[in-house]
């Protein structure tokens, strides 16, 4: 049988096609996304008004028998699979007979089906879905369908409703990364029923969801894990209620590092009487007892990555407990030394000791001491971060904003990282990944050490100034004569100050002459910076250094580095967020307003008039609102200062916040008085 990266090579060869794609509005998919929309296509199947934030609709579905169950239910019989069945044979399969009985075929036979004929189909007057998805949600629903759909028969027993998996051997994967939300006995959720009753009684919706998530939920989509280890994770399922002793692993991980956090207890007000009074947390109980304060991330305490640092305090580690007794380790954790006897319950002593008899792991071969590399293929085993841990991190790993980007994380702190990816979040509904093989997880490691950085994305917002006026930001003289490239017949043509800074070519929206710049006083005929977001920095500053744009010797190796990297990875799409006839940005001037009137409000003030050295701010936003977005993602150039009668402060980048958030901003600003009289306050 063909495996979906199979059957998307064959569509690639037989259409002449880069990516499979369903319409010209859709984005386009490279191999490597093409499980994403899959996933979320399937979810759209499953409840695509739940997943997409559409309302449900008001009237029943026009194709939905008048005599079925719920045909007074248009937040039922407007899913597919309500018609279709979760096992995908509509009347041919477990939906012949019963409450779900309507008698429509299911969708079996569009397996393999070209996309953009399954979009015909969902558009017709029998499906009715023309302008209630849109061009991306058709592209994922018909990929879906397409290369989605798994024959339900060779895992489920169609009469018995039996998994054929091995529930023993595959019950650690469900109480590692599922345990976290539905709990050791599948009861945890009380808003829905007990996923072994649930799981019995439909498996085929079971192990729908369990290959591809729940609609508009953070569950992660488990697709990418073979055949053979779901169908376990659903025969382990049809076992609820029952335990496992490593859940209690992950769980003492979690516990070693913050149990307060983990139990919801109160933390003792006093200092760990272990912890050194002279060290750096002697005054933090929230940090002090922690077990991993003193033991550390690698469990190694002062001979390891602990040895020196803010976390120093000359513990040892418990890495000499590994495969004890966990009855001796609970004594320990209750002895006067540790003091944990009046604080944690047995559940919790039994879990914490489990983990540090039983959860351990070496982390040397995880993670090369020396260099902090991971010591696994990131790029083999991406998929696993794509579909299981992007779902609240990103793609970027940049999406939760508690934290610091995960890139980061995982470079600087590869020990903490591994420890979570292992044991999940204390506190949270983070899956715990100890059930995959090591090789795996150190992929998962590698590959979350490519991601963006913090000083990444500070590079990045850097080089989006350097963009703007690169002389200013780097404090250097402008060149004397023009720019080389800057056509003689143009406006700024004799104004270096002007005409050597890459906006004046490539406009504010990055398209150049097919953008905003496409005529007025700022047209050159130069083409924009679009094409080359996403190339290879390295290629970016070749291209900055030759003949054409003549950067050599102007920009230090630094500067080369933050603009190559801006335009690489910093560029926004701005039609996305700008509607380019009407200038208006596309979101509510309203919704975000709280954000001006808190971060930008002190220097521009509550009408945009405050700053002496610029026009009213909603004049500028009106006018010229790529500009002004591009400033508040990336900040202006140079020392930022504006100088007023009462307030001197600097401009932050507000790159780090989402950009939904960002183009809320750009709408209030928008809303602002653009005749009001610059004044100050």
């Amino acid at each position: 049988m063909l495996d979906n990266r199979a059957i998307y090579l064959l569509y690639a060869v037989t259409l002449g096609l880069a990516v499979p794609f369903v319409s010209a509005g859709a984005a386009p998919l490279g191999p490597e996304e093409l499980d994403a929309s899959i996933v979320r296509g399937a979810r759209l199947y499953d409840n695509w008004y739940r997943e997409t934030g559409e309302p449900v609709p008001q009237q029943s579905h026009p194709a939905y028998p008048l005599d079925g169950r719920y045909a007074d239910r248009p937040g039922r019989n407007w899913r597919c699979s309500e018609c279709h069945g979760w096992d995908y044979r509509g009347r041919d399969g477990a939906y012949a007979k019963g409450d779900h009985a309507t008698g429509i075929i299911g969708i079996r036979g569009m397996a393999q089906t070209p996309p953009a004929q399954i979009v015909e189909i969902l558009e017709n007057d029998t499906h009715a879905l023309s302008g209630r998805l849109d061009d991306d949600d058709f592209r994922d629903l018909a990929n879906f369908v397409s290369l989605g759909q798994v024959d339900m028969g060779v895992f489920i027993d169609p009469d018995t409703r039996t998994a054929l998996g091995n529930a023993d051997e595959f019950s650690n994967h469900y109480l590692t990364i599922c345990v976290n939300c539905h709990g050791r006995d599948g009861r945890t959720m009380k808003s829905i029923p007990p996923i072994g009753d649930v799981s019995r009684e439909d498996p085929w919706n079971t192990l729908h969801k369990i290959l591809n998530g729940h609609p508009d939920e953070e569950m992660p989509a488990l697709r990418v894990l073979d055949r053979e280890v779901v169908v376990g994770i659903l025969a382990f399922v049809q076992t609820l209620p029952t335990k496992d002793v490593r859940a209690s692993l992950s769980r003492g991980g979690r516990l070693y590092d913050d149990w307060a956090l983990e139990t919801g207890a109160r933390l003792p007000t006093v200092l760990h009487p272990d912890y050194p009074a002279e060290k750096n947390y002697a005054e933090g109980a929230e940090a002090n007892w922690r077990c991993v304060e003193c033991h550390g991330w690698d469990y190694r305490g002062r001979e390891g990555a602990a040895s020196s640092g803010e976390s120093y305090t000359g513990i040892s580690g418990i890495r000499a407990y590994a495969g004890a007794d966990p009855d001796r380790v609970i004594a320990l954790l209750k002895n006067e030394q540790h003091g944990y006897g009046p604080y944690l319950v047995e559940e919790d002593l039994v879990d914490l000791a489990n983990f540090v008899s039983d959860g351990q792991v070496n982390m040397d071969d995880f993670i090369d001491r020396r260099s902090l590399l991971a010591r696994g293929d990131g790029e083999r085993q991406a998929p696993y971060f794509r579909t299981v841990c992007a779902q609240c991190h990103g793609k970027d790993g940049l999406s939760i904003r508690s934290m610091p980007a995960l890139g980061e994380m995982a470079t600087k702190h590869p020990w903490e990282t591994l420890h979570k990816t292992l044991n999940g979040h204390p506190g949270e509904a983070m899956p715990a990944l100890r059930g995959l093989d090591p090789k795996i997880v150190a992929g998962i490691l590698a590959y979350a050490q490519t991601l963006a950085t913090g000083d990444l994305v500070a590079s990045i917002a850097r080089g989006g100034r350097l963009y703007d006026n690169w002389p200013k930001e780097s404090q250097v003289r402008v060149p004397a004569s023009s720019h080389p490239a800057y056509p003689a017949d143009s406006h700024y043509a004799g104004r270096a100050a002007v005409n050597w800074r890459c906006k004046e070519c490539h406009g504010w929206d990055y398209r150049g002459s097919e953008g905003d710049y496409g005529r007025g006083k700022h047209y050159t005929g130069i083409k924009g910076i679009r094409a080359m977001d996403g190339a290879k920095p390295a290629a970016i500053i070749a291209v900055l250094r030759d003949k054409t744009h003549g950067y050599a010797g102007l920009l230090r190796e630094s500067d080369l580095q933050d603009l190559a990297n801006f335009v690489s990875r910093g560029q926004v799409d701005m039609d996305e967020y700008i509607d380019r006839r009407s200038r208006k940005a596309k979101a509510d001037s309203d919704e975000h307003k709280g954000y001006y009137l808190t971060i930008c409000v002190s220097c521009h003030g509550p009408d945009g008039a405050k700053n002496l050295t610029m026009p009213p701010l909603g004049k500028t936003g009106k006018v010229n609102p790529w500009e002004v977005l591009h400033k508040i993602l990336n900040g202006p150039p140079g020392d930022s200062q504006f100088h007023t009668s009462n307030v001197e402060e600097k401009m932050p980048e507000l790159r780090a916040l989402d950009l939904e958030i960002i183009v809320g901003i750009l709408a209030y600003i928008q809303a602002l008085p653009a005749d009001v009289m610059v004044h100050s306050y």
